[in-house]
């Protein structure tokens, strides 16, 4: 239904700018009310006893902690999952856990994730309300475009000193973000958004952090236009925790990605991931015990040419 509304307003576009936007916002108004009811009435009514009633008919052992989670909705995101968890297997013995709505599961897709539960998703972004659902103690969450390629299961020491391991995003701090949502705007830049797609977190975040998601999400539906992270950057800014950021060789992205975020400095704002900090001698001899007195302007000029390139 949803999709058919994006449809139709992405046609008037071609026709009047103004009536698409117009139209885009109601799409999300409508999301934003609608579906959060929705998705309210569901967990509370139907999913939880759902969820209660086949605990025990899940094939994970009490005594195995830790996991890896996926959360797929729509045939083709479920595809992509299986092949991600095809991979992943590849790399690790531990569970894997998948939700999906996805209701014909072959013998195949059985044998590929650890446990499958079916539970309705009512929009692109269900993860967040179905996340802080996991069966682990510990967890790894991946989206399902992710794609594992060394063992990570060192991970879940991490989640032993750590509530939540994350990445630095591309986005640290939008600027259009802030003009709209007062308390996204009084996080410090420092403070960046983390990647979605590669979480890790442990029993007590996920019962006392994650849980609280679907609430923030749905709150500012309208002003993300859907989009999750800004509301997990509150999130985490918000509810009381130790993060772990990891480096990027976790959570590798397209270069097309980072071309996109350099065109978008409207939307991002002029100083989004400016340097702040260089950390290297202006003068190359001075180990030598050789001194050059340049000036501070030349000192600037100097270590911003000898850089590298920011990546995330």
């Amino acid at each position: 239904m949803f999709n058919k509304i994006k449809k139709i307003s992405k046609n008037i576009l071609s026709k009047n700018t103004k009536i698409y936007k117009i139209s885009r916002k109601i799409y999300y108004i409508f999301q934003k009310y609608f579906v959060s009811t929705t998705s309210k009435i569901i967990k509370n009514y139907l999913l939880i006893k759902y969820l209660k009633r086949n605990f025990l008919k899940r094939k994970i052992n009490s005594t195995e902690s830790c996991g890896f989670l996926y959360i797929a909705f729509g045939e083709n995101f479920y595809r992509e999952a299986l092949k991600s968890a095809e991979i992943l297997k590849k790399q690790t013995n531990l569970p894997i856990h998948i939700f999906t709505d996805q209701k014909q599961i072959s013998n195949y897709e059985l044998q590929v994730f650890t446990s499958i539960e079916k539970v309705p998703g009512t929009h692109k972004r269900s993860k967040v309300d179905f996340i802080h659902m996991s069966p682990f103690e510990k967890t790894i969450y991946l989206d399902s475009d992710i794609v594992v390629v060394g063992n990570i299961d060192d991970l879940f020491e991490l989640l032993d000193k750590f509530d939540v391991l994350a990445t630095l995003d591309t986005a640290r701090k939008r600027e259009n973000i802030s003009k709209i949502i007062k308390i996204y705007s009084e996080i410090p830049y420092a403070f960046g958004e983390v990647n979605g797609g590669l979480l890790g977190f442990n029993k007590y975040a996920r019962d006392k952090i994650f849980r609280f998601w679907p609430k923030l999400f749905y709150k500012y539906m309208v002003e993300t236009k859907g989009w999750d992270q800004p509301t997990l950057r509150i999130l985490l800014w918000k509810y009381q925790n130790s993060i772990y950021l990891l480096p990027p060789e976790y959570n590798v992205r397209s270069s097309a990605l980072l071309k996109k975020v350099r065109e978008n400095k409207n939307l991002f704002g002029v100083s989004h991931m400016k340097p702040r900090i260089y950390h290297m001698h202006a003068n190359k001899e001075i180990n030598k015990g050789i001194y050059e007195d340049y000036s501070s302007d030349e000192i600037i000029e100097i270590v911003k040419e000898r850089a590298y390139e920011i990546i995330y």
